[in-house]
């Protein structure tokens, strides 16, 4: 995804989230979109091209962006202000690592900003469902879908292909060998589904409403699909 794209939506999001825009009463939190993904499956490429769409169809006014937003990283940056840490602090919870009683112990004596393994992931929960409540909002894995589940208005989407194909794709678009881009992989398909447990999800493919394989299908057929559901389901009123 283009970084300053993401820059100017991080800017963005962050900016509203400080200014609690994203706390206002909603009788009706939503819509949200979740995009999860086994690794090597361009979840970023296919929102970008997503929150595309939805402008060129209902936001062409330049000088009106409308609501929609993309959220991926920006969630650490959040709550990393909130907690006030550096961001590099709370990588650990989105590889779906958790911390030893021992690192805990030591983290506690040497840094006066310390903050337990549970209250960070409960920052990290409440930072979600507070951005997603107020809606209109894409996220891209974090874990979200575990955490915003249970909003009606939420469309909740996987992406999967043969482990070959995202192997080979992988190592393409990094520039690796094979062996590396394979153990890349192996390492990090159960961290992302450690991080969904962790924040209330479920090990199973029925947690979301549609799977795509994107080995089978392009990224402009699976956007339009998500795009197509999203609209049936009210998103753009």
């Amino acid at each position: 995804m283009n970084d300053l794209f993401l820059s100017y939506m991080s800017k963005r999001l962050i900016a509203e989230y400080e200014k609690d825009r994203v706390h206002e009463h909603k009788t009706e939190p939503g819509p949200v979109i979740t995009i999860s993904r086994d690794t090597g499956c361009a979840a970023s490429v296919i929102s970008k091209k997503l929150y595309d769409k939805i402008q060129s169809t209902y936001y062409k006014d330049k000088l009106n962006p409308g609501p929609w937003q993309i959220l991926d990283k920006e969630v650490l940056h959040i709550v990393a202000r909130t907690l006030e840490v550096n961001p590099l602090e709370l990588n650990y919870v989105f590889k779906g690592i958790e911390k030893t009683a021992i690192h805990e112990v030591l983290v506690s004596l040497s840094s006066k900003y310390y903050h337990s393994d549970l209250k960070v992931r409960h920052t990290v929960i409440n930072v979600i469902r507070g951005i997603a409540e107020r809606g209109h909002i894409i996220f891209i894995g974090r874990g979200a879908v575990g955490v915003t589940r249970n909003i009606e208005d939420s469309l909740h989407v996987k992406l999967v292909a043969p482990l070959d194909w995202r192997i080979n794709q992988f190592a393409a678009r990094y520039n690796m060998s094979h062996d590396k881009a394979a153990a890349f992989i192996k390492e990090s398909d159960p961290r992302r589904t450690k991080l969904i447990e962790c924040f209330g999800g479920k090990n199973e493919n029925t947690q979301f409403d549609v799977i795509y394989n994107t080995a089978t299908l392009s990224q402009d057929e699976i956007a339009n699909q998500i795009f197509a559901l999203a609209k049936y389901k009210g998103f753009f009123k």
